[in-house]
């Protein structure tokens, strides 16, 4: 191919009036510190110009774009493989996603397959399971997250009659006790059977007059006595969406036995069959499992083959059909659409990866890139947001965005040495005391016994799919006291931002209100009130309705995005008007002298997120910035010698640097913890850390075993540095 593609002028978030050539045909890695404007570019501006270009072509509509820039030329088509995940469809599956039922028609024709084709289609109402209605998980009441066992009646032993926010139902269960002749003095666990039962199960013929405050107002009623697990059992089954959350958050939910996970009415498919496998075990089985059957068949259906195989070399083998997408981690629906691209034909086009290196261990690295490099190879354009070393030196063409995040960011600077940025191994060795967790069962983890040692900070490593995630979700419901900080990136919605996640909107808010003797919500955005902008109700944005179209967002014009009426100027505290305040980096933020947001403000800087600005939305930041913003409000917490701290994947999506910082400072909480784990691939994770654990030695039935425990410094040079050779 000839020519670049070109982009003039790119003024997009922090970037500086930049131009771009990338070359066609060829691999570019784009690198820099997390926050120095690479998805500014690579995604919000490249990537989206060229969908938005072509999208015009074909629809006659351009969308309004979000992104700046003077000038192109030689864009072509492009696809994006991202490590977000937003689809929340709980019956969307591999299945569905991979459209595997269009690749299984062609075998409608053959003698041993006469069946209707309509089968195939499982989310059709009529082919769904009645018990979970295609959703492959049933739900159950866990007593344990309902009841604590220690409190007595007059203490209210029932937690979601604690969170209800009324103490209607206390009154009503003191009620009955006293009716009933059970103790309100005894801590429920020392109660007699029988009048465990009655408190758990009982619906009361007779009506108790109670007195009970609601929303600050004294309220009289007569009501029957419905006991907590009868009635959240009736909430499960609600068709009212409220109801039906609020059981859901005292339950736990387990594969559906009706269906075993598929999703199908059994007896409806009980004769139908895919390569002689009944239809329930095709869709439940290990994809790598589904791969040789078919193989074996011998059958002409090469599609499906070598869709499958490119799943196998992604290292996915261990995922069935029946997977929910939802379910997915980023970094796995990041491997399945590169699956996807892999077994295709395409070519001619754009593609733009997002560190696909992140999620997977070590010794996939080369297998990934030669892939990677047999796309390039077939005539496609690949741009590489990437901070993997084996990848950037392998690339053809290496560009440097930064030098620094936020506004002092947003060059293309010199590309430089990247080991200034290496991190040295931790060569200092406690004396460590240790703690058990034996009888682990989940998945591809039979009958296991986990050493953790106390006070210190463990990384449990190992190939994708071996056991690591399954191994903290075990820990996280089996263990009391888990904090589980989980790889799932918070979603936010349009009102979103900096200030609503980490919670500084309510403190400053407070602040503004001692001064002014007014309201807090008064000075909070999501509330109606004289200092919010009235055209785009503090969002920042307007939407606009097209008829034949989808809707499309553009900036309000009245605030200018900064969220503000021009009443708000007249509020300030040390001569910055709340307005100006929201556009403060954290950084800036910290140098207002305000005790009550100094701890949040120098954890953020801690973390390196101390260049994003209060009123920056939710939607803009990258995966690294919300997995940090996760950790900024779940890692300080109250109580935590006896508490267990699981964080999965913290330092995903990040350079090495910022990885770096974010593991020392999880690190830092390591004596305040009764334990500390992390699951993650990077190498420094397990160099910074006390401890290191190896899953494996593969992926699906071929992991789940410890295959290796010890110091970091015995991990890298009996394990890590084998699997570097080996690339």
């Amino acid at each position: 191919m000839s020519d670049n593609i070109e982009l003039v002028g790119i003024k997009t978030n922090n970037l500086k009036n930049i131009d771009f050539k990338l070359a066609k045909g060829e691999i570019t890695s784009l690198i820099g510190i997390s926050g120095g404007g690479k998805s500014s570019l690579a995604y919000n501006t490249l990537y989206e110009l060229c969908k938005n270009e072509f999208k015009s072509l074909e629809s006659g509509y351009y969308e309004s774009p979000c992104f700046i820039l003077d000038s192109y030329k030689n864009i072509v088509p492009s696809v994006a493989l991202k490590q977000k995940n937003s689809n929340i469809n709980p019956r969307s599956s591999l299945y569905t996603y991979l459209n595997i039922p269009s690749l299984l028609t062609s075998l409608i024709s053959n003698d041993n397959f006469d069946y209707n084709h309509t089968l195939l289609k499982i989310n059709k109402p009529e082919n769904q399971c009645s018990a979970c209605n295609g959703r492959k998980l049933s739900y159950y009441i866990d007593d344990g997250l309902v009841i604590d066992e220690e409190k007595t009646v007059s203490e209210n032993p029932f937690k979601p009659w604690v969170k209800s926010g009324s103490n209607r139902k206390h009154k009503l269960l003191v009620a009955y006790c006293e009716a009933n002749g059970i103790s309100t003095v005894t801590p429920f666990g020392k109660l007699p059977s029988s009048h465990k039962e009655k408190l758990l199960y009982d619906i009361s013929k007779q009506n108790f007059p109670i007195n009970f405050i609601h929303q600050g107002k004294r309220r009289s009623r007569k009501l029957i006595y419905v006991g907590i697990l009868n009635e959240l059992n009736q909430l499960l089954k609600s068709n009212k969406k409220s109801e039906y959350d609020l059981a859901i958050k005292f339950s736990k939910k387990q594969e559906c036995e009706e269906c075993f996970g598929s999703g199908i009415a059994i007896d409806k498919y009980k004769d139908f069959r895919v390569y002689g496998l009944e239809f329930v075990d095709f869709l439940t089985k290990d994809i790598g499992q589904i791969l040789d059957l078919i193989k074996s068949k011998k059958t002409n259906n090469k599609p499906i083959v070598t869709l499958l195989e490119q799943l196998c070399h992604s290292d996915l083998s261990y995922l069935s059909f029946n997977r929910t997408i939802p379910s997915l981690s980023g970094g796995e629906l990041q491997k399945v659409n590169f699956s996807k691209l892999c077994s295709s034909e395409i070519t001619g086009i754009l593609i733009v990866i997002d560190e696909l290196s992140s999620q997977v261990h070590v010794s996939d690295h080369k297998m990934l890139f030669d892939r990677i490099r047999t796309i390039q190879e077939s005539g496609n354009t690949v741009l590489l947001v990437e901070h993997n070393d084996y990848f950037i030196s392998r690339s053809d063409n290496v560009i440097t965005i930064g030098p620094s995040a936020g506004q002092t960011g947003g060059y293309i600077i010199e590309n430089k040495n990247n080991e200034e940025y290496n991190i040295s191994l931790n060569n200092v060795e406690k004396n460590m005391e240790f703690f058990e967790i034996s009888g682990i069962n989940i998945n591809n983890i039979k009958d296991l016994t986990l050493k953790l040692p106390i006070n210190c900070m463990s990384t449990i490593v190992g190939k994708s799919g071996s056991g690591k995630s399954s191994l903290a979700k075990f820990i996280s419901e089996n263990c009391n006291n888990v904090s589980y900080v989980s790889q799932e990136l918070i979603k936010g919605n349009i009102r979103s931002t900096v200030a609503s996640l980490t919670g500084l909107n309510k403190k400053i808010a407070s602040k503004f209100s001692q001064k002014y003797n007014l309201e807090s919500s008064y000075f909070i955005l999501n509330e109606p009130g004289p200092i919010v902008c009235k055209q785009c109700s503090g969002k920042g944005v307007i939407k606009i309705s097209r008829s034949f179209d989808s809707d499309i967002e553009i900036g309000c014009p009245d605030c200018d995005g900064t969220l503000f009426s021009s009443e708000a100027e007249s509020f300030d505290i040390n001569g910055y008007s709340i307005r100006a305040i929201y556009t403060m980096t954290l950084t800036e933020l910290s140098l207002l002298g305000i005790p009550s947001i100094d701890r949040i403000c120098s954890d953020a800087i801690s973390l390196g997120l101390g260049h994003l600005s209060l009123n920056r939305k939710t939607k803009s930041l990258s995966g690294g910035e919300l997995k940090r913003i996760k950790l900024l409000i779940n890692l300080p917490q109250r109580n935590t010698k006896n508490k267990i701290l699981i964080v999965d994947e913290p330092a995903s999506g990040l350079d090495n640097k910022t990885a770096g910082d974010v593991i020392s400072f999880i690190r830092s909480y390591a004596e305040e913890y009764y334990s500390i784990v992390l699951i993650e691939h990077k190498k420094v994770a397990f160099l910074k850390s006390d401890y290191v654990i190896e899953i494996g030695p593969g992926s699906g039935v071929y992991g789940g075993k410890i295959v290796f425990e010890g110091t970091p410094s015995n991990y890298y040079k009996e394990k890590y540095l084998g699997y570097v050779d080996l690339i």
